[in-house]
């Protein structure tokens, strides 16, 4: 069970972690819980999937405003670090990126 897990989404994760958390979620059934002050909630796993889901698009939104705004260069450093993850992630060296230049960006 999800809730019973001892992993936690603190810091950075690996590619796809996100998307293994919400599928956990979609897989878990409603339950009733009780709260700290004694009283019952239920909890309700695909809603909060959709809220999840929904302040992801929401931040997106606001990223894809900025982003223009954002200099070429800076931009390609970003992809660079993104990819370097993303290989590490997979098991795949990344030292080809290493050797990419950053000037100009002190």
């Amino acid at each position: 069970m999800w809730r019973k897990s001892t992993s936690t989404l603190t810091g950075n994760q690996k590619y796809g972690r996100a998307g293994d958390l919400l599928e956990l979620l979609l897989l878990e059934p409603p339950y009733i819980m009780r709260n700290p002050d004694g009283s019952c909630g239920l909890s309700d796993p695909v809603a909060l999937v959709e809220q999840i889901i929904q302040k992801r698009n929401e931040i997106v939104n606001e990223w894809k405003g900025v982003m223009p705004e954002v200099t070429k260069e800076h931009n390609d450093v970003i992809r660079r670090l993104i990819m370097g993850n993303q290989l590490e992630a997979w098991g795949t060296s990344s030292s080809f990126l290493d050797e990419s230049s950053e000037e100009g960006f002190e």
